[in-house]
């Protein structure tokens, strides 16, 4: 349900980006779209990990990931909120002028904060699920304009939760 809110409020972006009369409602999606991505999924992925792990020793190592993510969603939300976001379309990608990662190690580490608690579970699924998230953030980085890179890589996250599907299946 979260993941459909995400995507609701970037579609809600799409819609509204070049309506002027619009612009309240495309700020509000956009900070909701930037919150969830910067701030909720680097706890969540992680805390979701924990609790389905099957170890002590993968549980102590995805709580020393959920700390990264912490570190990563609380520096995120006061960038956020020191910086602003603003949004336009560039070459037919969602642009969030922002930088709440400003740093490229910040966002290896928000990109390994969202898939190492699934590539150390034992199950196959899990694995699977982590290592496409790494290489669909790879393929997107190397690919596509680098400025758009989240709201891209989002669009892989439909990937993602196809596999989460079948292994809840």
């Amino acid at each position: 349900l979260i993941f459909a809110f995400h995507q609701f409020s970037e579609g809600i972006v799409w819609i509204t980006t070049n309506n002027p009369h619009l612009q309240d409602l495309n700020h509000f999606a956009a900070g909701i779209f930037l919150i969830i991505a910067f701030s909720l999924w680097p706890v969540f992925y992680p805390l979701a990990a924990y609790f389905i792990q099957e170890t002590s020793r993968s549980k102590k190592f995805t709580l020393l990931i959920l700390a990264i993510g912490i570190f990563l969603s609380l520096y995120s939300l006061i960038r956020l909120h020191k910086i602003g976001f603003s949004v336009e379309i560039f070459e037919n990608h969602i642009l969030y002028k922002t930088k709440p990662l400003n740093y490229i190690f910040l966002t290896y580490l928000y990109i390994l904060s969202l898939s190492l608690p699934f590539l150390i579970h034992r199950s196959l699924i899990l694995k699977i699920f982590g290592m496409t998230s790494i290489i669909s953030a790879l393929f997107t980085g190397l690919i596509f304009p680098k400025i758009t890179f989240y709201s891209i890589w989002c669009f892989f996250g439909a990937i993602l939760s196809l596999i989460i599907y079948f292994y809840l299946k």
